[in-house]
């Protein structure tokens, strides 16, 4: 690894540092003087040594005792251990968090569940899959019996829950079911999967019995009516309570304007058949205006419905008929020229932005990438539709940014327009404050990025990263102060990558007053009051239930909600125990991810330490990489076809096992930790000695490929050659794949975190 990557990886192993004891700040001054020249030669120089001599004792002392994996983790026959363990280096064993027999915290939380349950749960399931719902219900309720004298909370409930939200959520005769039972349920059940087609059925329910709109206003204000029909339904419930309803002029007037605006909302947003069209139309085409119909073909033409834009196109002026036929062609049958068409089109038209659109379209098709630039850098900054312009406006900026365009880059980027909900509005803000502060050197431009950016989102990652770079900003305005307020809020976030960066940053623009010390989090406090918060909770009883009866997708999903929704970091905590309990690791890892996003972790389980991982140089980047890829699920399999604890892909793994002179078994990659590990880490190593002993470039080449890593370095800059911490953070978000990017940082945060833990005094210090 050459000087500029050395510097990064000794600067992020000073977080490691700041993990422990701790730090004197002459240390890390040495550390970062000498830049550490290998990353293990400094801070983790001690514990090698002290894991060589475990080792040496290890080998002396193998005999006395021998752990035996746990069998949901590694099913193997006899001869395949005994295969295996001649062929394994000898190592010490790594410590495992300690458990020991206690009361199931389910048990805790509600009355347990009987061998008669278990019984009487498979009848259920089998009858709810038969769409048997009365039998389903005379089962629970025996169930429930069976617990009559138990005063804690019972599952049998949750049981009946789990029969109403699959009998509502079925397909229905609206007449025979009570809109005040499958509304209320609606209402007192939101965490259910799939809970628009219970929403669905509730709209279905209130028209088909035509439940007036005082009896139903509840339910739809605080769930907003999904379908076309349940639109209609509450247009007209409106329009009738308004002729009949004792109001004042003020109010009615009132009232007329939010019955308007519904009404041109569904004619717009809303698509019609031919006859449901016409219906609406002969009932209310004198209310609409020749704007509303323009907006409507404009919105079927983004959304290619081009036949159904036709049926309307008589009620605009011949203008913009001109204008929507061009679009309409443009996107049906391209011409191979464009001028006439284009021409075709009155003058006043021809910047119309859906046009525009459509031209970008054709000149990309023509591979014609500066005319596309060109009609992109003339857009509006008030689009009507910037969702379906970002796709563009992210490709085509950063384009410009490889092709060193600056200037042209942050006018595509920053003029985008998103709504700050907007899933993108993190990424548009965050590329637009980076642009101006690195590329364009204008830091208050950049800050006024960040800062809006830190306002509108709320997940660590993004705070930590917005906070980072606040700091960055003012630091290059000249606010030391400043600079230091945003890296301290940065380092609220020690788990995180743009955490970990703000830790280091802080020290070196204050040395005096940074901390000495950071701790990894702890667990978060259990009170009784978050016990009993969870106790009662009916989603996480449901989530439990689920999940005994095999329905993992499901429980998967409630869970997920409970976490989002969790009001206390002591209620996630609880539900964690309980994730822990039903003993799936694939459903582990997905709940600690969920709870990472809320600044919550649990170091010592969530941060595994595996025996099956060589303890070698590179076990805390394999445990890292694992962490992200399969949360140490042994049997994971990816939508791609990636396998097994360290994500192989088969062909990869094929080519890796033939390298190694071992038999290629596609079964034993889902089956068997220690051979799936064996491959993924000769894999990973072999792209660290290529590219030179960079780590971050083996990372990013594990989840790119190496040839993708290889034309970055062409495109951008080798950054290898950088002795900048902050030209080599660049060249990380100047990845191409946003996949390998975030992918690169989520690594290189868990590697920090295991080159601290891999020694055995501080994975027993934690907690």
């Amino acid at each position: 690894m050459r000087l500029g990557l050395k510097y990064l990886f000794s600067c992020l192993v000073l977080f490691a540092w700041c993990f422990a004891a701790p730090v004197k700040a002459k240390e890390v001054k040495a550390c970062l003087n000498s830049h550490c020249t290998k990353i293990d030669s400094d801070t983790f120089e001690k514990s090698k040594t002290k894991n060589t001599q475990k080792k040496k004792t290890a080998e002396k002392t193998k005999s006395k005792s021998t752990k035996k994996p746990k069998e949901e983790i590694k099913k193997v026959t006899e001869e395949e251990v005994k295969e295996e363990s001649e062929e394994e280096i000898k190592k010490p064993e790594i410590p495992q968090p300690k458990t020991s027999k206690k009361t199931p915290i389910s048990q805790k939380l509600w009355q347990g569940i009987t061998s008669s349950d278990l019984e009487i749960l498979k009848k259920t399931t089998l009858a709810i899959e038969h769409k048997n719902y009365d039998e389903a219900l005379r089962l629970a309720n025996e169930m429930k019996s069976h617990h009559a004298d138990d005063k804690k909370s019972s599952l049998a409930e949750s049981l009946i829950d789990v029969i109403f939200w699959n009998k509502f959520s079925d397909k229905i005769d609206p007449k025979k079911v009570s809109f005040s039972d499958i509304s209320r349920f609606a209402i007192d059940n939101p965490f259910y999967p799939n809970i628009e087609n219970l929403h669905k059925n509730v709209e279905r329910v209130a028209i088909a019995n035509e439940i007036p709109y005082n009896a139903s206003e509840q339910y739809f204000k605080s769930n907003p009516a999904e379908t076309k029909d349940s639109k209609i339904y509450l247009l007209n419930s409106k329009i009738s309570a308004l002729t009949r309803g004792k109001l004042s002029e003020e109010e009615k007037e009132k009232e007329r304007k939010i019955i308007q605006e519904l009404l041109v909302k569904i004619w717009v947003k809303e698509n019609f058949t031919a006859s449901e069209e016409q219906s609406f139309l002969e009932k209310y085409r004198n209310q609409l205006n020749e704007i509303d119909h323009i907006n409507r073909i404009k919105r079927l033409l983004w959304d290619n419905k081009s036949e159904d834009a036709e049926r309307i196109m008589g009620f605009v002026e011949e203008d913009y008929q001109k204008l929507f036929r061009a679009v309409n062609e443009l996107e049906k049958n391209p011409p191979k020229h464009l001028d006439k068409l284009y021409h075709s089109v009155p003058w006043k038209l021809r910047l119309d932005e859906l046009l525009t659109h459509r031209r970008i379209l054709w000149y990309r098709a023509k591979d014609k990438i500066d005319d596309v630039i060109d009609l992109m850098l003339d857009l509006p900054k008030d689009s009507q539709f910037p969702e379906k312009w970002w796709s563009l406006r992210r490709l085509y900026g950063r384009e410009m940014i490889k092709q060193k365009k600056y200037k042209q880059a942050y006018k595509l980027i920053s003029e985008h327009n998103l709504p700050k909900n907007s899933s993108d509005f993190w990424e548009a803000e965050w590329t637009s404050g980076w642009i101006a502060l690195r590329f364009l050197d204008k830091p208050k431009d950049g800050y006024s990025h960040f800062a809006n950016l830190y306002r509108n989102v709320s997940q660590p990652v993004t705070l930590s990263r917005a906070a980072y770079w606040l700091g960055m900003a003012a630091e290059a305005s000249g606010n030391r102060d400043q600079a230091i307020e945003w890296y301290k809020t940065g380092t609220k976030y020690p788990i995180f990558f743009y955490g970990q960066l703000a830790i280091h940053k802080h020290r070196v623009i204050d040395p005096l007053g940074a901390k000495n010390d950071i701790i990894l989090p702890k667990d978060p406090e259990i009170t009784a009051a978050d016990f009993s918060e969870i106790s009662k909770s009916r989603a996480a009883r449901a989530a439990f239930l689920l999940s005994v009866t095999g329905d993992k997708s499901s429980s998967t999903k409630i869970f997920e909600w409970i976490v989002n929704n969790a009001k206390t970091d002591g209620q996630i905590s609880v539900i964690m125990q309980l994730v822990n309990e039903i003993g799936d690791r694939q459903l582990d890892a997905r709940i600690s991810r969920i709870a990472a996003k809320r600044n919550v972790f649990f170091i010592k389980d969530k941060f595994q330490i595996v025996k099956e991982i060589s303890d070698d140089e590179y076990a805390p980047l394999v445990h890292a990489i694992v962490k992200q890829e399969s949360g140490f699920a042994p049997t994971a399999v990816s939508q791609v076809g990636a396998i097994g604890f360290m994500q192989l892909m088969p062909g990869t793994a094929k080519l890796v096992a033939k390298e190694l002179g071992v038999s290629y078994n596609k079964t034993k990659l889902a089956t068997d930790i220690h051979y799936n590990v064996r491959l993924g880490s000769f894999y990973i190593k072999k792209l660290i000695n290529r590219f030179n002993g960079s780590e971050m470039l083996a990372i990013a080449a594990y989840n790119a490929g190496p040839n993708a890593v290889q034309r970055w370095i062409n495109e951008f800059y080798d950054p290898r050659q950088e002795q900048d911490i902050d030209k080599v953070v660049d060249w990380i978000e100047l990845i191409t794949y946003s996949e390998t990017r975030n992918y690169v940082q989520r690594i290189m945060e868990n590697l920090i975190v295991y080159k601290y833990l891999m020694s055995r005094s501080n994975y027993d210090s934690v907690q």
